[in-house]
């Protein structure tokens, strides 16, 4: 997908997610993909930002289909073990 946003954890796995794409991957340091979240049910798109931080993944999005006039920062918050979705907005 286009616009490719990166993030990286302490053990250095990527989280990686596109601006097109509805999917967050979270891929080992040797290349392995751990976990593929579908984060299609939010709502958000147009991500801009990825924060690794303690048990969570944020990823930062610009847009929600539900509100497109909202000047709101949209996000989804997920489990960096398993990639479950904790909440989003």
């Amino acid at each position: 997908m286009a616009g490719h946003i990166l993030g990286f954890d302490k053990s250095n796995n990527l989280y990686v997610t596109g601006y097109y794409d509805k999917y967050i991957y979270k891929v080992s340091s040797k290349g392995k993909i751990l976990w593929k979240a579908d984060t299609d049910k939010t709502g958000n798109y147009w991500p801009y930002k990825v924060t690794v931080s303690g048990n969570n993944v944020t990823v930062w999005y610009e847009m929600n289909s539900r509100n497109v006039y909202s000047k709101k920062k949209h996000k989804v918050i997920l489990n960096v073990k398993n990639g479950r979705i904790v909440k989003y907005s």
